[in-house]
């Protein structure tokens, strides 16, 4: 790992009139301690968990027999869709 440390910072983000948590900020820095790797992730409602990076959001919610509004996919649905998404980047290569 070519100037990783292991600045790994988790940071709640609260909403300014209520005592909860509304999502994280991570950030993962180096050495010098500058950023690297950024990314928020929030709680917009309901069962959404929703993440950003590089400016993209990506959205996810939780299927209405389970309880969410199915808006979005699941977290663990996408997760294989990710690992297939990196596999496919070879083959356009």
């Amino acid at each position: 790992m070519h100037g990783l440390g292991c600045g790994i910072t988790l940071c709640p983000v609260f909403n300014d009139m209520f005592d909860y948590a509304l999502g994280w900020r991570a950030a993962i820095a180096d050495k010098e301690g500058g950023s690297i790797m950024e990314m928020e992730v929030f709680f917009p409602d309901g069962k959404k968990v929703n993440s950003t990076y590089k400016g993209f959001t990506v959205k996810t919610d939780q299927a209405k027999n389970e309880g969410g509004d199915g808006t979005a996919p699941e977290p663990y649905d996408l997760f294989p869709a990710y690992i297939g998404t990196c596999a496919g980047v070879y083959v356009v290569y």
